[in-house]
C-alpha cells in the first residue's frame, strides 16, 4: 500500500440532480442509478484549502456530472457556480488517498487497450440511445 500524493472529493447526487437526470435520460437513471463519483485534486493542507479548491474546480465537477446524464449543454442549468453545485451535490474532502493495490501501479491515463474499450463501450451507449440523453 502507498499514499497517494493527491486528496479526493466524493460527489454524492442530490435531489435536484436527481430530478434533472431523469427528465433528459430517464432510462440512465435506471441503468447507472446514482453512486457517488470520486475525483482526485490537488493536495490540501487545511479545511479551508480543501474548501477553496472545491470552490476553484467545482464548476469542472458540476459538468462532468451533468455529462454523466447528457453531452447537450442546452439541456444543462445555465447556473452552475458554487452555490447550485451545493444545492445539486453532498460533497466529502478526503485528504488521505491510499493506493490499496500492491499489484498495480497507479497511473494517470488509460492504457491504449482500456481506452479502445471505453471508446467503443461509448459508441455503442450511443447508438443504442439514438444519439439522445446519457450517451449523446
Amino acid at each position: 500500500m502507498s499514499v497517494v500524493k493527491r486528496c479526493a472529493v466524493s460527489i454524492q447526487a442530490r435531489q435536484p440532480l436527481i430530478d434533472w437526470a431523469k427528465t433528459v435520460a430517464p432510462e440512465g437513471c435506471e441503468f447507472f442509478g446514482f453512486p457517488p463519483h470520486v475525483y482526485l485534486i490537488p493536495e490540501y493542507d487545511s479545511d479551508e484549502d480543501g474548501e477553496e479548491l472545491l470552490s476553484e474546480c467545482c464548476e469542472w465537477i458540476f459538468e462532468e456530472e451533468l455529462c454523466t446524464w447528457t453531452y447537450d449543454r442546452d439541456l444543462w442549468p445555465q447556473d452552475r457556480n458554487l452555490e447550485q453545485f451545493q444545492q445539486w451535490f453532498t460533497a466529502i474532502l478526503h485528504p488521505l488517498v491510499i493506493d490499496a493495490d500492491d499489484e498495480e501501479e497507479l497511473r494517470n491515463h488509460p492504457s491504449a487497450e482500456e481506452q479502445a474499450a471505453f471508446d467503443a463501450m461509448a459508441r455503442k451507449l450511443r447508438r443504442a440511445d439514438g444519439g439522445q440523453g446519457f450517451a449523446d
